[in-house]
């Protein structure tokens, strides 16, 4: 055996042996359930990875600690000498009292559509790991409802991109504080061009506010999956579409000053194209 060859098995199995990296599973305590897609960040916990679509995801033995986020579970910290390989979170306070309490006093025969509908030919990928929120509200103050399904136009759905939905409540124009249930993952596969309307909201007890709601899409980047690529509207004059790293810069900023969309227009309106169908009492 030559001394090139000798030197880089050498070089390899130092490689392995330095990353010893072993595996993790991350469960809830309360539903006895995996967690998929929670964000995984080791020190100095300023850029995170995905658990993968089952709760699994695998880290270098040698980091002492890690930082869990995950929509309904919060933000912790785990001193990884206190666990074998599961992990254990519980849910929010908030999540847990969650019931199913408006089935009495809306009504199927009253739906109505609110939103950003109609579409340009323009459309942004997002990056993975990014989320872009637009606010939705009603155009009667005195009427709220309840979010029933979410309607998006999708270009690239027939790629079947994974993402998964957040609702914000809306902060004096920007995404303010989370809903607590928001973990619902999508993997869109409606075709080429064409609406993907998303069902089944209606339990979790999404009220609209008259200040209105904030839609959120978040790209999770797993495996082969491709990025998300939304349309977007330019029909009204008004910016309400904001987005941000989950990964690393976890700040909302106007999609405008993100620098996504502006090799795509010059103008600030363009906004995400989402609509809600809420049910009314």
């Amino acid at each position: 055996m030559n001394k090139l060859l000798l030197a880089l098995l050498f070089v390899f199995n130092f490689q392995v042996v330095g990353q010893n990296f072993n595996q993790k599973l991350l469960y809830d305590s309360i539903n006895k359930s995996t967690i998929p897609f929670a964000i995984i960040s080791e020190p100095p916990f300023n850029k995170g990875f995905y658990a993968d679509s089952v709760g699994y995801f695998s880290i270098n033995s040698q980091v002492d600690s890690i930082m869990i986020s995950c929509a309904g579970y919060g933000v912790s910290k785990i001193q990884l000498s206190l666990i074998n390989d599961t992990i254990f979170l519980d849910p929010s306070k908030k999540m847990l009292e969650e019931v199913t309490v408006y089935a009495n006093n809306y009504s199927r025969d009253k739906t109505r559509t609110i939103g950003f509908t109609k579409r340009s030919r323009i459309s942004v990928q997002i990056p993975n790991g990014w989320e872009l929120a637009t606010l939705i509200k009603p155009d009667n103050n005195d009427l709220t409802g309840l979010v029933d399904k979410v309607i998006l136009k999708i270009r690239n759905a027939n790629e079947s991109p994974l993402f998964r939905i957040h609702f914000y409540y809306n902060n004096r124009g920007k995404p303010g504080s989370e809903f607590s249930f928001s973990n619902k993952i999508i993997k869109a596969d409606n075709g080429l061009n064409k609406n993907v309307i998303i069902n089944d909201f209606i339990s979790y007890n999404i009220e609209i506010p008259k200040d209105g709601i904030f839609v959120s899409f978040e790209s999770i980047k797993i495996d082969n999956s491709v990025k998300p690529e939304f349309y977007l509207t330019n029909k009204y004059d008004q910016e309400k579409t904001f987005c941000r790293s989950k990964l690393d810069y976890d700040q909302w900023i106007s999609l405008y000053d993100s620098g996504l969309t502006r090799l795509l227009s010059k103008t600030k309106n363009l906004n995400l194209c989402v609509a809600l169908e809420a049910l009314y009492n």
